[in-house]
């Protein structure tokens, strides 16, 4: 059972989230057996500013088996069909693509309770607040302990991501703007 943390918001603007991430794969450790992972992404733009196993030392180099900078588009259904869990700490967002693109492959999500993500997640993932280590971990914990929840969490998350579509957002976006017009 792997699980996937994606770690990309850890950037300039939100100074010492290494730090952050770092404590949250400390976290994980007791949760993962010898044969599981925890897959860490990170920022694109970025991808060499901070590694948490450099950071953590061995007690983290031994469950992070996978360090992943930029990772192709093409690339990300696998990653995310592979992991049993995909968590999503994310302290700002702008929309939550990452978390939509995980409940389109069907796996459970675990995301931050701020921003536009409990919009976007609906009633389909468990949200925590992204600063509290503990209540994370907590959550990974339940998840990951529980293959009936990752499986209505699954069912679920399909559901949500099925309701998002290009094809409906151009629809809106010109009803707003078609609306604008008619004003004027």
């Amino acid at each position: 059972m792997n699980v996937c943390l994606d770690a990309r918001a850890a950037n300039d603007h939100f100074p010492g989230i290494g730090r952050y991430v770092v404590n949250l794969a400390q976290a994980m450790v007791p949760l993962l057996s010898q044969d599981e992972w925890l897959i860490l992404l990170r920022d694109p733009a970025q991808p060499s500013r901070w590694d948490p196993t450099a950071l953590a030392g061995e007690r983290v180099q031994n469950v992070v088996r996978c360090f992943l900078g930029p990772v192709p588009e093409a690339d990300l259904p696998a990653l995310y069909a592979g992991a049993a869990l995909f968590v999503f700490p994310s302290l700002y967002e702008g929309f939550g693509l990452p978390v939509l693109e995980a409940m389109a492959c069907g796996v459970p999500v675990i995301c931050s309770n701020t921003s536009s993500l409990p919009e976007v997640a609906g009633e389909a993932a468990i949200m925590v607040n992204p600063l509290d280590v503990d209540g994370l971990a907590a959550a990974m914990e339940r998840v990951l302990g529980d293959q009936a929840l990752r499986e209505e969490m699954s069912g679920k998350g399909m559901m949500q991501a099925g309701s998002f579509s290009w094809e409906r957002t151009a629809r809106e976006t010109l009803q707003v703007y078609e609306s604008v017009i008619r004003r004027y």
